[in-house]
């Protein structure tokens, strides 16, 4: 799953405009994951706003003498579940900075690297012509990388397959191979997903430091309208 807390906060404080709140509102609209990350991020304000009065009323106390220090203790027993709530959303919310702080390529790379399957490409096992796609594709779901690979490699002139192989070798830490599958694809500029073997070939090249040819790979897809030009804008942002 992305992680999308940079967005998320510049939309709940209102520092999106124009156009990229166009685009994120877009991507509010399909993205169910999304939506969640935006509810556990209210949440987590909601919360913080808890520890803000709670802050506050044992500050008084402290001002005024233990007369109130009773009714501070009663305050506390009766939020506690928000305050184990607080403390959790922090966590989740808080984690992907703080794991990632230590490294702008490789915090955007995990932050954007994700593939959904729409289910309009997968079929029941063995029920057409198609049954080697469909087994490379359930493996690959399945995180059996192998054994997609070893499926989809003996696939010829199928684009998805060439791309789910690309894919597999990226969940295997395999970018050489992994962007050898994402050129092909790009060189053959009739394909149905070259946009997507272009995002994923900036996101490997980012991955492997080329930062440079990442940024070049991510400028032409800004440029594209394509589904993936917003979020290319966003990291370009970030590496700038």
């Amino acid at each position: 799953m992305k992680n999308y807390n940079l967005l998320i906060d510049q939309y709940l404080n209102n520092e999106l405009q124009g156009e990229d709140l166009n685009e994120f509102n877009r991507l509010r609209e399909t993205n169910s994951g999304l939506r969640k990350d935006i509810a556990l991020h209210q949440d987590l304000d909601k919360y913080l706003s808890d520890f803000d009065a709670m802050s506050l009323s044992l500050t008084l106390s402290e001002i005024m003498g233990d007369k109130n220090e009773a009714k501070v203790v009663d305050f506390f027993k009766k939020n506690l579940l928000k305050v184990a709530a607080a403390i959790a959303i922090l966590f989740t919310v808080a984690g992907g900075y703080i794991l990632h702080s230590s490294s702008s390529s490789k915090g955007i790379y995990n932050n954007y690297f994700n593939y959904e399957i729409p289910s309009f490409q997968t079929r029941s096992l063995g029920s057409t012509k198609e049954a080697n796609l469909d087994y490379g594709i359930y493996f690959l779901e399945n995180k059996e990388f192998d054994k997609a690979i070893s499926i989809l490699e003996k696939i010829d002139n199928n684009s998805l397959a060439t791309l789910y192989t690309g894919i597999a070798y990226m969940e295997k830490e395999n970018f050489s191979d992994a962007m050898t599958k994402f050129q092909k694809i790009i060189d053959h500029k009739e394909s149905i997903v070259i946009d997507q073997a272009l995002w994923y070939k900036a996101l490997s090249l980012l991955k492997v430091k080329k930062e440079n040819d990442a940024i070049n790979c991510f400028k032409q897809i800004e440029k594209q309208n394509s589904s993936f030009s917003f979020q290319a804008k966003k990291i370009l942002e970030r590496l700038n």
